[in-house]
């Protein structure tokens, strides 16, 4: 099996997740202290957990979103084929994003839009277990 190098390979915690429209220029669908997780092996699989902690209104639900991937580096940044979703809607389809790694401690800037939304997607890399 071939080996990615890419400085996406590793764990990552989530530290914001943002959306831009006209009407919103700063959605927080995850709340303002979302909790997540993605990690990337160096094998082609990807995974992430994305969990909205902050507190609901009565009688809603968290938002929550799960997958898992296999993913290969492209020109302008990576694409994916999601295998598994808590979305059935979602599994089989190939998603294309952009990225940026820059900083000390490395942070990992994923961008795309979908349906007319900008969403822009801040991880941290993880060493040493710490999740959160």
């Amino acid at each position: 099996m071939a080996t990615i190098e890419s400085p996406l390979i590793g764990a990552w915690r989530l530290v914001t997740y943002q959306t831009v429209t006209d009407a919103d220029p700063d959605g927080r669908p995850y709340g303002v202290h979302p909790l997540g997780t993605l990690l990337y092996t160096a094998d082609g699989y990807m995974g992430a957990q994305l969990f909205q902690v902050d507190s609901v209104g009565a009688g809603a639900s968290p938002r929550v979103q799960s997958f898992s991937a296999v993913f290969t580096i492209t020109a302008t940044g990576f694409s994916f084929v999601i295998k598994c979703a808590n979305n059935p809607a979602v599994i089989g389809s190939t998603q294309l994003r952009t990225f940026t790694i820059s900083g000390r401690p490395d942070i990992l800037c994923i961008e795309w839009t979908d349906k007319g939304v900008q969403n822009r997607v801040r991880w941290q890399r993880v060493s040493g277990g710490a999740v959160r």
